[in-house]
């Protein structure tokens, strides 16, 4: 899975992913950075969440 997140100053944000999702990619992302993630106040614990919530689905859309 590839994720790439960019910002432009304060007004722009853009997020890009690939449709065959994987939550252990997501949770090795995660770890990866979280310092980025705590840095601009983006819960992590939410993100797992959501992650829990929809990985099912996601995983078997992207097929």
């Amino acid at each position: 899975m590839c994720i790439n997140f960019f910002a432009d100053q304060d007004y722009a944000l853009a997020f890009q992913c690939h449709p065959e999702f994987k939550a252990n990619a997501l949770e090795s992302w995660l770890i990866g950075h979280a310092c980025e993630l705590a840095k601009n106040a983006i819960d992590i614990r939410a993100l797992r969440e959501d992650c829990q919530t929809w990985s099912e689905k996601l995983a078997r859309q992207g097929q």
